[in-house]
């Protein structure tokens, strides 16, 4: 069975097909087929929504901001305060905090409550005090800390957000840090002295803070005694995990700890929903690499465009060229020619078949110059290829010799 195409043939008497001259400038994305994976080696958490190599832009940070009054709006309306800083009393709004008698509570207070991280991020970057109490004097930590037990649960979201945190000259919201330079878990923050050695896990990060807040309240609800620490300078956080046993925040494909072949930490599976409200006790959802491509490639040139949808790699040949690299010295391009001269049974899979033509071209016989009109006689693969039919020129469904069902470009 000969593989699907077109072929250019005459046609006269039918209009010519339309020339397609205003492209839009769109882009159209596929999905990729490079997935982040664990490599072998020390220990790393995955790439997360915010690393380095996801710079957003202007655009999600203005649409992230509009979500989140949206859902402060809906928050603020479903629990009838006026605003984040109004209070109102408790019966018949809140019945877990008091079942006996009213008591006056603010917005973080539910927050808290109800374990609803995300609205606690959004008061507190609205410079809600969360020292703010109650009309009996509970703070939201507090709340937090009294419905884990009323629950029965070994943790709360809300706990590790707001435990750890100080607040300064009312406006100035920062996390607790042990002699200034790292943020301890409860399980060592009550006797810092004991968090030493063998005895205290240190996770180190860089940037404004990738991932901290998930190893907040990773470290708080599996009871984990660790100290977190951001590195002063990026080259501090590339020396550091090769000069001690810690775990660090990575992300792949990149180079910076590829020598050390990491593995990652697998955390219990993430609820997307709840990652995304701001509960970080799961694992970080995976990140796709995406492959994106003008919106009018399929239309230009077709066999690119299959090209890049066949296209796959695997996390473990791209660690492998950037090892390569590393340790020649090689650029990328001398190693990515080096390793296709080595696997042509790899991506010769990928290239499409030349005389498997699609819509608006033919095929070209590079012998005769001309467009054939069936697969007769054809010459070995480097003497066809796939090209646009000139002006008249249109496609047409066809019947291969050996009875499929292929296509042909048909043409006056």
């Amino acid at each position: 069975m000969v593989a699907p195409g077109y072929l250019c043939i005459d046609d006269s008497g039918r209009s010519a097909p339309q020339c397609h001259e205003d492209r839009q400038e769109d882009w159209m994305w596929f999905p990729g087929s490079v997935k982040e994976t664990a490599a072998e080696g020390l220990s790393h958490d995955s790439l997360d929504q915010i690393s380095p190599e996801r710079t957003w832009g202007r655009a999600e940070r203005f649409k992230s901001k509009v979500q989140d009054e949206w859902l402060l709006e809906q928050f603020l309306k479903k629990h009838r305060f006026d605003d984040v800083n109004a209070s109102r009393q408790s019966r018949g709004l809140l019945p877990l905090l008091s079942l006996k008698s009213p008591e006056r509570v603010f917005p973080i207070h539910v927050a808290a409550q109800e374990g609803n991280s995300q609205i606690l991020r959004i008061l507190l970057r609205r410079e809600v005090d969360p020292q703010q109490q109650t009309s009996r004097g509970r703070s939201a930590l507090e709340i937090a800390k009294a419905e884990m037990v009323k629950r029965g649960e070994a943790d709360h979201p809300s706990i590790s957000l707001l435990d750890g945190l100080r607040f300064l000259r009312a406006r100035d919201l920062r996390r607790r840090c042990f002699q200034d330079y790292f943020w301890l878990s409860p399980a060592c923050r009550d006797d810092p002295t004991k968090c030493r050695g063998d005895k205290c896990i240190i996770f180190l990060t860089a940037g404004p803070g990738y991932n901290f807040e998930h190893h907040m309240q990773r470290a708080t609800a599996y009871d984990t005694a660790m100290a977190i620490a951001v590195a002063k300078e990026y080259a501090d956080y590339q020396r550091m995990p090769a000069e001690m046993n810690m775990l660090f925040y990575w992300w792949t494909p990149d180079d910076t700890f590829v020598a050390m072949t990491p593995r990652e930490i697998i955390y219990p599976p993430s609820d997307r929903a709840a990652f995304f409200r701001g509960d970080y006790r799961g694992g970080n959802p995976d990140q796709p690499i995406e492959k994106y491509a003008s919106q009018d490639l399929a239309f230009l040139a077709p066999s690119v465009m299959e090209l890049m949808k066949a296209l796959y790699i695997d996390i473990n040949v791209v660690n492998s060229l950037l090892s390569d690299a590393l340790s020649t010295g090689d650029n990328y391009s001398t190693v990515a020619c080096r390793w296709l001269r080595k696997n042509e049974d790899i991506w010769r899979a990928w290239v499409p078949d030349p005389s498997q033509c699609f819509p608006q071209f033919g095929l070209f016989d590079l012998r005769s110059q001309s467009f054939v009109t069936d697969r007769k006689n054809l010459g070995p693969a480097d003497t066809v290829e796939c090209r646009a039919c000139p002006a008249g020129l249109k496609s047409q469904r066809f019947a291969d010799n050996s009875g499929a069902e292929v296509e042909k470009m048909l043409g006056d």
